[in-house]
């Protein structure tokens, strides 16, 4: 303390207090400065006059006062009224308490500007006070000390995962991911439904197996790591899968402690941790989709795709960590892929299956779909006996540029691709040559795509008047025959003659001439000449009219107006053979219920000419003992049939058939 000469304070009514020194006084962490040591004073005495001058607002309220840093709301002291003092209890401030005060006040204020700006961050609150982007926000620093609760419910996100920097494992088969996809909505040709990958960490190396039911996967999973750490000659020390019953279950873990491999696991709903196979299992299914649309093969060649990605990626995809490719990092050598070919590319396969003439075809038409794992050979797909043939006498067509068109509708029920012969029709263009003294010769087939041709028919030469009336072709050829009462056929053996003996030029007269029944001004061309007539088509456009999908939920066939239209028709039928009566239940009993079955309707092709909705009753509700052994819907078994058809021929009667359409035929129901 330093003691000045002369120095005094005044106050009221003209008294004065001798100063007899300045100091500092400390409290805390709280220091103040230039403090006045009057002798005599009874109080310690604060001015506001001096508190104004050092950036401070004093605001004065009836029962207290309240300093505030200046140009801002943080709150620095509090004064209590004491009749016409207010009083400042100096001794219970202590500096933390004054350190919460500030941060408390500050924080409020930035909070409520937080959620003024619709829960902005506080980043960017921080860098408009800063830039002085906007005008009346307060210069202060926006600090987030505590979580949003409103902002975590609402913009609360998955936590990011790192990729490793540094490999973990330097060999094959240390690690290996593992992970399950399915259930697939289409069953593969062989009825699978799952697809089990797995993954090496160090070569990223790939493995695929298909299984039928989620609880074959234990043992494909053990069979599978036998097999390669006895093939490549490297022990497995760890491998990592999701929690999912298929891979967690006694099966598994009795396996892998009995060998020492550690089963590591990932968190529930969080395949970052189990990346590896997940982001293998997306360009699988990627590449999978791009070749079945590519190719125009039907959803069950799913498993022959996925096979066939994972056998080319695995020698293509080239590792990061290494510029190599899986198979390069796991048989340390280059992988040759000369023998490569597109999938769902037309091929032919040598017949092994019976003994063939001597000008029988030694060759089948079939589809390229793969490469055998177990053996250097190719997987074709042999669409007329409907097999799958591992063979290395195959030659492909590099030169067919387009993929095998296939019915995919029939393969969903069945039947995989149409059962005829590669022919199709030839229309020559009209810039070609022609000479009227050569015969007429059959197309010859060049196309690959599997269509039925046309009935044969000869189209008998016309006048000039109507040989150049019409250029356009139909879409499908129609037979051309006289109105009369003659319609030319041919034969496979005669017509190569027919076609010879036939000039191009000739024109045939009629069988039929125009009458008196024609009036002639109706009449376009020569009256002498017949009138040509189209014959009635030998087959139905079914699929203009019906559904090739059967529909295994009453929600999905009301989306449909064939299927309506067959559930409209058997009610129907109901309606009209009055099957039902409406009565009261009976107290104490329990109606049997009913149930939607849809079905299509093939012809001998397999092509659905109809869709059938049948209304059937759950009969394994009834109850024992009420109508039990009745039958309220025969039907009749195939060896009845037989037996029935066998008496008749023998005792030459006329069998005649016939179609009830309504499942409930006639028959009451008593429940």
């Amino acid at each position: 303390m330093c003691l000045p000469e002369g120095s005094s304070v005044g106050f009221g009514r003209n008294q004065k207090g001798k100063i007899k020194g300045y100091g500092m006084i400390v409290k805390g962490e709280i220091t103040v400065n230039q403090v006045s040591y009057v002798d005599g004073l009874k109080h310690n005495l604060i001015s506001v006059s001096q508190l104004c001058d050092n950036g401070m607002d004093v605001m004065f309220k009836i029962m207290f006062c309240i300093m505030y840093k200046a140009d801002t709301l943080i709150e620095v002291m509090r004064a209590n009224r004491i009749g016409d003092l207010h009083l400042l209890c100096y001794d219970t401030l202590e500096a933390k308490e004054e350190i919460c005060l500030l941060s408390y006040v500050k924080n409020e204020e930035a909070w409520l500007w937080h959620t003024s700006f619709c829960h902005l961050s506080f980043h960017t609150l921080e860098k408009l006070v800063r830039l002085k982007l906007v005008k009346g926000l307060p210069e202060m620093k926006f600090e987030k000390d505590h979580l949003c609760s409103t902002c975590e419910m609402g913009k609360l996100k998955r936590s990011s995962h790192k990729t490793k920097s540094d490999p973990s494992f330097d060999q094959p088969l240390q690690m290996l991911h593992v992970d399950l996809c399915g259930p697939i909505a289409v069953q593969s040709l062989n009825g699978k439904k799952y697809i089990l990958v797995l993954v090496d960490e160090f070569s990223r190396f790939t493995w695929v197996e298909f299984a039928r039911k989620k609880s074959h996967v234990s043992m494909l999973l053990i069979n599978l790591l036998k097999r390669l750490q006895v093939l490549h000659g490297f022990q497995v020390r760890v491998i990592r899968g999701d929690k999912g019953t298929e891979f967690k279950n006694s099966a598994i873990e009795d396996y892998l402690s009995s060998v020492g491999i550690t089963h590591n696991f990932s968190t529930p709903r969080t395949p970052q941790q189990n990346g590896v196979v997940e982001r293998k299992n997306r360009t699988l299914v990627e590449a999978t989709r791009t070749m079945l649309n590519a190719s125009r093969l039907p959803l069950t060649f799913w498993a022959e795709a996925v096979s066939f990605a994972c056998y080319t990626q695995n020698r293509s995809l080239v590792v990061k960590k290494h510029e190599k490719t899986p198979y390069h990092l796991l048989y340390n050598k280059r992988p040759n892929i000369k023998f490569f070919h597109v999938f769902g590319r037309k091929c032919f396969v040598l017949n092994h299956r019976e003994p063939l003439g001597k000008f029988d075809p030694k060759g089948d038409d079939a589809i390229f779909i793969g490469y055998a794992w177990d053996t250097v050979a190719y997987k074709v797909y042999i669409p007329i006996i409907k097999i799958v043939v591992v063979s290395t006498n195959v030659k492909f067509d590099d030169s067919f540029r387009t993929s095998v068109e296939v019915d995919r509708a029939s393969v969903s029920t069945g039947r995989t691709f149409n059962e005829v012969n590669e022919v199709s029709t030839v229309h020559p263009e009209s810039s070609a040559p022609t000479n009227p003294s050569e015969p007429t010769q059959l197309p010859f087939p060049t196309s690959n795509s599997f269509q039925i041709p046309p009935p044969l028919s000869i189209e008998l030469p016309e006048p000039s008047i109507s040989s150049s009336s019409v250029h356009s072709e139909p879409i499908y050829e129609e037979q051309v025959s006289t109105s009369g009462e003659h319609e030319v056929t041919h034969e496979d053996s005669t017509q190569s003659q027919i076609l010879q003996e036939i000039p191009s030029n000739l024109n045939l007269p009629h069988s039929i001439k125009w009458s008196k029944d024609h009036p002639q001004s109706q009449i376009i061309g020569d009256p002498s000449e017949g009138v040509k007539t189209r014959a009635n088509v030998n087959y139905c456009l079914f699929a203009c009219f019906v559904s090739k999908i059967e529909s295994k939920k009453v929600t999905d066939a009301l989306e449909d107006p064939s299927w309506v239209e067959a559930m409209q028709d058997e009610l129907l039928q109901f309606e009209r053979n009055n099957v039902w009566t409406l009565t009261p239940m009976p107290i104490g009993k329990s109606a049997i219920g009913t149930k939607w079955v849809f079905r299509n309707k093939r012809d001998e092709n397999g092509v659905v000419i109809r869709n059938k909705a049948r209304l059937i009753a759950q009969g394994y509700c009834q109850e024992e003992g009420i109508d039990y052994e009745e039958t309220f819907a025969p039907v009749a078994r195939l060896e009845a049939i037989r037996i029935f058809l066998a008496y008749a021929a023998h005792r030459g009667f006329t069998v005649y058939q016939m179609d009830v359409k309504s499942a409930f035929l006639n028959g009451k129901l008593n429940e």
